[in-house]
């Protein structure tokens, strides 16, 4: 008994080694993520979401760079968008062409983030 115990936390060992070495320990956003998220709160993407689709592929990046590029997508569509300088934390995205201003939903909803709309101009603030 004692030995198969053994075998079964050496597996379990062995299994998260791996999966951190080669999966980096972190969380890998792609479309499929935020196709969820959008079924998850019960939006049509194509009615919901109007931006520009763009591309993002980033490893570890500052999120508050990642917005900051959004936020130039945002300004070819017109908008405004202002990120607070106090948003801290790391993001890996893998996104292919997927609206901006869907990606910035998903940002705002698993970063505890704020978004304020008022017109043509997007607030994004820490979560308190």
């Amino acid at each position: 008994m004692i030995k198969r115990m053994t075998m079964f936390a050496l597996t379990v060992v062995v299994v998260f080694a791996v999966s951190s070495v080669f999966g980096g320990g972190k969380k890998v956003y792609t479309n499929k993520d935020l196709e969820k998220y959008v079924s998850k709160k019960g939006h049509e993407i194509s009615s919901k979401y109007t931006g520009r689709k763009v591309t993002l592929d980033f490893n570890e990046a500052n999120l508050t760079g990642v917005l900051t590029l959004l936020s130039d997508m945002a300004r070819q569509d017109g908008y405004t968008l202002t990120v607070d300088k106090r948003i801290q934390g790391k993001i890996t995205l893998k996104i292919k062409k997927m609206p901006w201003d869907h990606i910035l939903d998903f940002l705002v909803e698993n970063y505890n983030l704020v978004k304020v709309v008022k017109d043509k101009t997007i607030t994004i603030s820490p979560g308190k």
